[in-house]
């Protein structure tokens, strides 16, 4: 790979990635003054409140689609399983850090980023769901949509090492196809299944592309990097 372009790219990436954090703050601070009504369970406060009641009554509550998307969920989660596993069994058998695919370790950050800005949003509430889904425990944290933000991140670094690492050409498309419409359908199902408020869903978007733009910046440094350390 041309190093010079590779460099300029991941620079790009950088680069995306800050102007798509800088938009996930100012949500954050629009959410939180703009338009902000009791209108959730609880009469729980949420922002872009017109917008955010519209698409709540366009999308009630539906556990079917919500029973869906927790499988989608959890089989993306057990992709990102699979590649992890995947990356451990390289080094076992190489038993050298840097022989394993380069792609493997800006894989590894980007799982760990992507955990902690999960349990930063458990942590920090920015609004609750429309809906309680268990009395026991009540209202939830809401935003970002956990479900987004980990199918976002899972299925689309998915779509970039299958890029790398499947060599078939008709099998590579027919994975990136899968994953995308999988993708598609826990973002849309989230939404649909009245879970969330429609910027819990834009949120999750916003956050995971944050991620994504790190995670495609490092990989190319990282390349370079290790094609140096294996000489």
């Amino acid at each position: 790979m041309n190093s010079k372009k590779n460099l300029s790219m991941s620079k790009k990436m950088f680069m995306f990635a800050g102007l798509t954090a800088l938009l996930f703050v100012v949500m954050i601070i629009l959410l939180k003054t703009t338009d902000v009504q009791a209108i959730g369970p609880e009469n729980s406060e949420v922002g872009f409140a017109t917008v955010n009641g519209f698409m709540a009554e366009v999308f009630p509550y539906n556990e079917a689609i919500l029973n869906v998307t927790e499988v989608l969920g959890y089989t993306a989660i057990a992709l990102a399983g699979v590649f992890a596993v995947t990356g451990v069994v390289q080094l076992v058998m190489k038993k050298n850090f840097w022989q394993i695919d380069s792609s493997f370790v800006p894989l590894a950050a980007l799982y760990v980023l992507t955990v902690f800005s999960y349990v930063l949003f458990e942590v920090i509430t920015i609004n609750y769901r429309p809906v309680i889904l268990d009395p026991a425990e009540g209202l939830e944290a809401s935003f970002p949509s956990s479900h987004t933000l980990l199918s976002c991140v899972i299925l689309s670094s998915a779509i970039v090492e299958i890029g790398i690492l499947i060599k078939n050409k008709t099998l590579r498309l027919v994975l990136q196809i899968l994953a995308l419409i999988m993708m598609c359908a826990i973002v849309f199902g989230r939404m649909a299944s009245g879970v969330h408020w429609f910027t819990d869903i834009l949120g999750g978007i916003v956050l995971s592309s944050v991620l994504i733009f790190l995670y495609l910046g490092f990989l190319r440094v990282y390349h370079k990097i290790a094609v140096s350390k294996r000489k």
